[in-house]
């Protein structure tokens, strides 16, 4: 098989070397460069580029690429994954109304290698050109504006005395920046500009982006809305050109719209998957996401819609990240989350890169407001040193709170009445649970009562009985039902065993669910006693 599997011509239809015209340009789909075709008589057709000179690293991965020594091909996937991704990520950022500006930011690293940097006092050095040059201090790193459409912005880490620079920061920043090409460029929308979006990428319908054009108008593509949002210009261009910045949103997939974007070397998607942030909250700056320094690790969904697949990065490559329930847990400190496809190689977008050695993010823990209020208006805050409440069963309570709360009345088999504001009809012998996931539940019983049973006395064989006759509708296993299945196992193995195969199974009734959390209870309540 030739290097250059395949060229992409002016519609952006994939074109093999049995099929290419002679002396016709195609678009090499790993580095945009023109290709051409050339025929053999002893050998098969192949596609080949023209001399270029002074290559960059996006042109160095090329596969169609053979360079040697200090020039030879980059084939390391990592450093490929940063490459397409265009170095260090660059920002589309709106500075005032119709104003924009380009600038790129350093990605963060590990706590120990930052700390190194600016222990001994790297020089950081960005340079567009001989006149075009800015140097930074590891103590003071900020953002670079690009001040120039040079094709790639050279970056290098100034060692001091005998330190190596390591690894992860050669990769990570060492790489440079990939310039404007205002030809193939697209940006993620967001309300002040917009991220770069890695080569190769998808680009999905109805969802908005911005690109960066040299004219003040774009031309009509069925199925693609363009408006103009403003202009650009960099002050390193001696002629003072201004760019147009326009908001496009593909509102049809026609031939035209998936030919248009084909040619700039994307895929063009109705849907594609998504990776969601769930716990604990971040601030959320482009692609980073920063977190508390006292959280070590953090829940994200994947919405699976095309069955792409999600990495991390590591010391020793990428690792899969295992989805066995679609809600997957990643270590906060410095870990890169990339989204791949899986009928392409090249199709790798950096999607988020986690930190917490930012002094951004100062939070107060949120505390929840819970309160019962009665019809005279009197209320009670329920808190964890509420231990009894009396509530008749002719008198109404309601719940008021800053979050969303649940009530279910309890009595010793099952949920007798759930409500997520009032609470009325409840027995002496009723439970009261109040779920404020995820911030906790709380049991409440009457004080009239002690409905507290010693550990001994709690008879684990009517639980059993009772959750053997649970049946659907059914929900998928969460990472809480793990610790409710660690409480069970010193007290009853038949339950034990039952939720062991709702495991295996990855499903359990919903009323199964919530009958544990009253056998939870009570088994809490019967070691306080």
């Amino acid at each position: 098989m030739p290097s250059i599997e395949y060229g992409l011509d002016g519609y952006g239809k994939k074109t093999y070397p049995n099929n290419a015209l002679s002396g016709r340009t195609y678009t090499c789909p790993y580095c945009n460069e023109g290709i051409h075709i050339r025929r053999c008589h002893n050998c098969d057709d192949y596609f080949s580029h023209n001399p270029i000179l002074n290559r960059t690293p996006q042109q160095m991965i090329c596969k169609g690429y053979t360079g040697k020594g200090a020039y030879k091909r980059i084939e390391d996937k990592i450093d490929i994954i940063y490459i397409n991704n265009g170095g260090l990520p660059l920002y589309l950022c709106a500075y005032a109304e119709g104003k924009y500006e380009l600038r790129a930011y350093f990605p963060p690293i590990s706590v120990a290698n930052e700390e190194l940097l600016k222990r001994h006092n790297v020089k950081i050095i960005v340079s567009e050109s001989k006149k075009i040059r800015s140097e930074y201090s590891a103590n003071n790193l900020r953002s670079y504006t690009i001040r120039s459409t040079i094709p790639w912005i050279d970056v290098r880490c100034e060692r001091m005395g005998d330190m190596r620079i390591p690894l992860e920061v050669i990769k990570k920043w060492e790489w440079g920046i990939r310039g404007l090409d205002s030809k193939f460029d697209i940006f993620h929308s967001h309300y002040t500009g917009g991220y770069r979006v890695a080569r190769n990428s998808n680009i999905l319908a109805r969802q908005e982006y911005r690109i960066i054009v040299p004219s003040s108008s774009k031309e009509k593509i069925l199925g693609i809305n363009f408006s103009r949002l403003g202009s650009i210009i960099f002050s390193g261009d001696p002629f003072g050109y201004q760019y147009s910045v326009f908001s496009m949103v593909i509102s049809e997939v026609t031939k035209e719209a998936k030919a248009y974007i084909e040619k700039l070397g994307y895929q063009l998607l109705e849907k594609s998957d998504e990776i969601v942030p769930l716990w604990p909250p971040a601030a959320i700056e482009g692609k980073e996401l920063v977190y508390k320094r006292t959280d070590n690790s953090a829940f994200f969904y994947h919405k699976n819609n095309s069955e792409q697949v999600v990495f991390t990065v590591s010391d020793y490559g990428l690792i899969q990240v295992d989805e066995s329930n679609d809600v997957f847990t990643i270590d906060t400190n410095n870990k890169t989350l990339i989204l791949t496809d899986y009928f392409n190689d090249y199709s790798k977008e950096i999607r988020f890169v986690l930190t917490k050695n930012k002094d951004n993010y100062k939070a107060d823990e949120f505390v929840p407001d819970l309160f019962l209020r009665d019809e005279n208006s009197a209320r009670i805050e329920v808190n964890k040193e509420l231990k009894d409440i009396l509530i008749l069963a002719d008198k109404k309570m309601y719940l008021e709170s800053n979050v969303n709360v649940t009530s279910c009345i309890l009595n010793k088999r099952y949920v007798r009445i759930s409500s997520k504001r009032l609470i009325e009809k409840v027995n002496r012998k009723d439970v009261l649970l109040i779920d404020i996931e995820p911030f906790g539940h709380y049991f409440l019983y009457g004080e009239v009562e002690n409905l507290m049973q010693k550990e001994g006395e709690i008879d684990f064989e009517e639980h059993y009985q009772i959750l053997m006759k649970c049946t659907g509708p059914y929900k998928r296993v969460d990472y809480m039902y793990f610790d409710l299945m660690s409480k069970i196992e010193s007290h009853s193995s038949s339950i034990f065993k039952l939720m062991k195969k709702w495991h295996k199974n990855n499903e359990i009734p919903c009323s199964a669910t919530k009958y544990l959390k009253n056998v939870e209870g009570i088994i809490t309540n019967a070691k306080k006693r």
